[in-house]
């Protein structure tokens, strides 16, 4: 039974374009990997480490975090004020 399943979620994958998908994912990743961004990117990375190439890139989004049972205020770096 569970081979039975298996192979109809598969099939059904393939009926949506999953192998198109899996194909423009992959150009399009090729791509990416190539941009001054991404270059700058590897550079600060191998000077700087991966911790502080995260920090600074994801820095002027703040913290990512959001607020569901509360409006949402932030500080002026972004970061989410906790309203308890």
């Amino acid at each position: 039974m569970l081979s039975a399943n298996k192979r109809t979620i598969n099939l059904g994958m393939e009926l949506m374009g999953a192998q198109t998908l899996q194909r423009l994912a992959a150009e399009n990743d090729a791509r990416v990997q190539t941009t001054e961004s991404a270059r700058n990117m590897f550079k600060q990375i191998a000077t700087e480490g991966l911790k502080a190439a995260l920090t600074d890139r994801d820095a002027p989004f703040g913290d990512g975090r959001a607020s569901v049972s509360a409006p949402e205020l932030r500080d002026e770096k972004g970061f989410l004020i906790n309203p308890n």
